[in-house]
């Protein structure tokens, strides 16, 4: 993104190379958090016996595929938003 910022002083361009900034800082904020909430779990299950584990497990898959469906979505946004130029 920022190999093809310079430069750029079209409004809409430079709207659209914000939005995509901030989509990219929230995934990268997304993609912390979902580490985080991970290795909490593997720390409760070395320490517990967690009787609802494949529950928990669950969730973590779709979180995952939810957070990785959105990344392909704005990685191929943003190919087309460049490819514009």
């Amino acid at each position: 993104m920022y190999q093809f910022a310079p430069g750029k002083t079209d409004k809409d361009v430079l709207m659209g190379i914000e939005h995509f900034h901030n989509q990219f800082h929230i995934q990268l904020i997304n993609v912390h958090d979902f580490k985080h909430e991970l290795r909490h779990h593997i720390q409760e299950l070395e320490h517990l016996a967690v009787a609802n584990h494949n529950t928990t497990h669950l969730k973590f898959k779709h979180n995952l595929d939810a957070l990785l469906k959105d990344l392909q979505e704005l990685e191929v946004d943003f190919h087309r938003f460049i490819g514009k130029e």
